[in-house]
């Protein structure tokens, strides 16, 4: 199944909680500070920010992203673009910062942050042609060799995916009542997963978040966006996340294994790393109450079975 990626009209109510940037005038004076005063603008489904497609009047499209305040201090923000803009230098297809008309990436305006990326046109499958898992693999390996080359500029800061990031993920899971009787079993698989994050030769930038959703399809062609969770972790951990996501997996590895070899004890450490993601995703989606129901109706009873078959 597919779908085209095609930007939401504006909406203004629809039993919504209101956009904060259905400010129109707002709006204008963000775009404006990018250079782009007479740009069309629509809304589009947000994730962890408000995102609107802009079209200039050229027809050049470019994404706004309105970042929420608690989710990354504004380093990080900065960082994430500095990453992309090097990503480039390689010759890697990433959709690329925009600056102000001041050369800043990052726009802080009345206490809220503006950033705006390059547009990449395409599809976003739920699935991968084998072809596509080949591509996607080969991606992966190229996104971890440049994560080789690449110098941290002094001030670069980005999360780590490492032991404390495994308490975190714990410590936020703790917090729904209503996972409450699965706690200790989360524990022990959290606990059962902390050698493979430590810092090891096998780390590096990686994605974090590489599935379908964020894959962008040109025929046979896959690339990368929706790089706000890249950080520094384990490269496995990158490849086994993926891996969740995807059915040719075979095609995947073999694809990355042209580029880079798997990282050491990859075989052994996947089920580890699956461990975590598939844990980090509950703490992710459970706070949200509408998530609740899948939640207990699919992903907790597999949960409950699978992870005592990994504990043995």
């Amino acid at each position: 199944m597919l779908r085209k990626i095609t930007p939401k009209q504006h909406l203004t109510g629809l039993g919504r909680m209101p956009n904060p940037l259905t400010n129109h005038d707002l709006l204008r004076v963000v775009l404006e500070q990018f250079g782009f005063p007479d740009a069309q603008f629509s809304a589009l489904e947000n994730t962890q920010n408000t995102n609107h497609c802009i079209t200039a009047f050229t027809g050049e499209k470019f994404l706004l992203r309105q970042h929420q305040v608690s989710e990354r201090n504004l380093a990080m923000l900065e960082s994430e673009l500095i990453w992309l803009e090097f990503l480039d230098t390689r010759g890697l297809t990433v959709q690329q910062p925009q600056k102000t008309l001041s050369g800043e990436r990052i726009l802080l305006l009345e206490g809220q942050r503006f950033s705006m990326l390059s547009w990449l046109d395409g599809e976003v499958h739920e699935t991968l042609s084998t072809v596509q898992a080949e591509s996607a693999g080969e991606l992966m390996a190229l996104l971890h060799l440049a994560a080789r080359e690449f110098v941290s500029p002094i001030g670069f800061e980005r999360p780590s995916y490492d032991q404390a990031f495994l308490q975190r993920t714990l410590a936020q899971l703790e917090q729904i009542y209503w996972l409450n009787q699965d706690i200790p079993l989360f524990k022990n698989a959290l606990e059962f997963s902390q050698s493979v994050f430590e810092e090891k030769p096998t780390w590096g930038l990686i994605h974090a978040d590489l599935h379908p959703a964020n894959m962008i399809i040109q025929g046979s062609r896959v690339l990368a966006i929706d790089f706000e969770n890249c950080g520094f972790g384990p490269l496995g951990y990158d490849i086994a996340m993926t891996l969740g996501y995807l059915e040719p997996q075979e095609a995947f590895l073999e694809a990355y294994q042209r580029v880079l070899p798997l990282p050491n004890q990859f075989a052994l450490e996947r089920s580890r790393f699956s461990l975590v993601e598939w844990l980090s995703n509950v703490a992710f989606l459970a706070p949200r109450e509408i998530e609740r129901e899948g939640l207990e109706a699919d992903f907790l009873p597999f949960l409950r079975r699978k992870i005592p078959e990994l504990l043995r």
